[in-house]
């Protein structure tokens, strides 16, 4: 098997090695929320948060877990955001506004795919996952939870 010659494609060493120390570098200042190991707290308490202006709490309430991490945080002033009414009306009614008009962060204790979802959607308002903690579950709760902070 040949490999064809593509004259357009150049990639020097230079090049290859810039690239790779720069992803080297942001890994190890956490800029990439990937790489984050997951954290063995309990979700009862909330992580810090002073840092944001954290303006909605992002809930499932088919969790327990979620609903407790809400209470935390509404008590600090942040309104709720239930994810069981549908995550395409919450991104529409709720956080692309507070995004092109004022910002501000939101915050979540949720399973990872709905994480997964609201933090892809975040990147085409210039907002990114900031804080990642990933918490064991039991056998019965099929999806891992993590409570994050986009902003």
């Amino acid at each position: 098997m040949s490999i064809p010659n593509i004259s357009n494609l150049r990639f020097g060493r230079r090049k290859l090695l810039v690239s790779t120390a720069s992803a080297a570098a942001l890994a190890m200042l956490g800029a990439l929320p990937v790489f984050a190991k997951p954290s063995r707290e309990i979700a009862r308490k909330p992580f810090e948060t002073s840092q944001f202006d954290v303006r909605f709490v992002v809930t499932d309430r088919r969790l327990p877990q979620s609903l407790a991490f809400a209470i935390e945080h509404a008590e600090k002033g942040s309104a709720r955001l239930e994810v069981t009414n549908g995550l395409t009306r919450l991104w529409q009614e709720s956080l692309v506004p507070l995004w092109r008009e004022q910002g501000g962060a939101v915050t979540g204790l949720t399973t990872r795919e709905v994480w997964h979802c609201l933090s892809e959607q975040a990147r085409s308002q210039s907002r990114r996952t900031v804080v990642l903690h990933q918490y064991d579950v039991p056998a019965s709760q099929p999806n891992p939870l993590v409570s994050w902070v986009i902003a």
